[in-house]
């Protein structure tokens, strides 16, 4: 089981499994990824997005990986790269929240890590990470693997 499964189960037994997060759980700029999460069940949504991302890179090859489709743009390996690092950052995240750390989090940017006091809920989470993997895999399939 993944820190994101794990970090999810405990959530999977109540209701809030089943409820998309609103507006103040999350900073509208998150809005960009919960939109995209087609489903009210997160764990399905996660279900389903592992077995299309595995459909989508099946049979690539090391060439496919070092694609990038303009000189300033990440490789496929590093989207992908940048895709798990947040899974993980925001599980960890979630992790923390639902122990009930009340550490100060630090922020996350793509390319470094800055100061960030935003507030987010373990549900808002679980949403962020999968409307995330949605909107890089659309990437990939647009831009990278026409």
């Amino acid at each position: 089981m993944t820190l994101t499964e794990t970090t999810l189960a405990a959530t999977s037994s109540t209701a809030a499994a089943y409820v998309r997060p609103q507006p103040g759980e999350y900073t509208p700029y998150y809005d960009r990824y919960i939109s995209l999460v087609p489903a009210n069940d997160i764990l399905a949504a996660f279900d389903d997005q592992r077995r299309e991302m595995l459909l989508l890179l099946c049979g690539r090859t090391e060439a496919d990986g070092n694609l990038r489709y303009a000189p300033d743009k990440w490789s496929l390996k590093e989207l992908l790269g940048h895709v798990n690092d947040t899974e993980r950052i925001m599980s960890y995240r979630a992790l923390r929240i639902s122990r009930g750390d009340a550490t100060p989090i630090e922020g996350y940017e793509q390319d470094d890590y800055v100061r960030n006091k935003n507030e987010v809920t373990v549900r808002a989470l679980a949403y962020i990470i999968a409307g995330h993997e949605l909107h890089h895999r659309r990437v990939l399939e647009e831009k990278y693997l026409k």
